[in-house]
């Protein structure tokens, strides 16, 4: 982990340079475990606060997904794995990998949410999963959706990333992008958004777009983000 405003660990704050602002690291899942780690980060998800990070295993884990707080705010999370959440978002027998974002993408400013998806090998499933009473735990409740993002058939994976298109000031929800990963056949980027601007998507929510970013032909894959110039997404 590397931050620019402290000096833990001998880093030098302010001088905007992260490479000189390692302050933990830390093996998230067993260290002969090689299949790489998935991360994903959030930060002031709902009203009453929160910031978490998620690591899910990639290929060749189970599904297992660590979720950890910086909760005594000294800039690391390796003193803080000990009182993690873990816990299995797919079924136990699954060794794909899986992908996390993290986002309101229900009604806005009350209950986080964390985002699971399925890599290759499994069906494109999306599972959310939400912190309903705050209390920081994701898994403690069931999921408050899961569906598929593409046709049930399709085994190549699917990639997540949480958008703001929408103004969390017009009590609307946040939105979901899906990606597919390499396949022999060409599927669309697509963007989903609760069909009544509240609660999570559902199963049977039409995709709110679908775009192919690299035309019809591309069957590759792609990973996805979002981002803003602080006025427009």
């Amino acid at each position: 982990m590397f931050n620019d405003g402290t000096t833990n660990n001998g880093a030098t704050p302010n001088d905007q340079l992260l490479a000189n602002s390692l302050t933990d690291s830390f093996f998230a899942f067993e260290p002969g475990f090689t299949g790489g780690v998935r991360v994903a980060a959030g930060r002031n998800l709902a009203a009453a606060g929160g910031d978490f990070a998620a690591f899910a295993a990639g290929p060749g884990g189970g599904p297992r997904v660590i979720v950890a707080t910086d909760a005594n705010n000294d800039f690391r999370l390796s003193d803080n794995l000990p009182a993690a959440e873990s816990f299995f978002a797919l079924e136990k027998t699954f060794t794909g990998g899986l992908f996390v974002a993290f986002g309101d993408v229900g009604s806005p400013s009350t209950n986080p949410e964390l985002i699971v998806s399925a890599d290759a090998g499994g069906g494109p499933r999306v599972v959310i999963f939400s912190d309903t009473n705050l209390n920081g735990r994701f898994a403690d409740d069931a999921p408050v959706s899961s569906f598929f993002a593409f046709d049930p058939s399709y085994t190549g994976g699917v990639r997540l990333a949480y958008t703001r298109l929408s103004s969390a000031n017009v009590g609307q929800s946040g939105e979901l992008v899906t990606a597919p990963g390499t396949s022999t056949i060409t599927l669309p980027v697509e963007v989903f958004k609760s069909t009544t601007n509240t609660g999570e998507v559902q199963a049977g929510d039409p995709p709110l777009s679908g775009f192919f970013p690299f035309g019809i032909n591309y069957h590759f894959g792609y990973f996805v983000a979002f981002g803003g110039n602080g006025t427009s997404p």
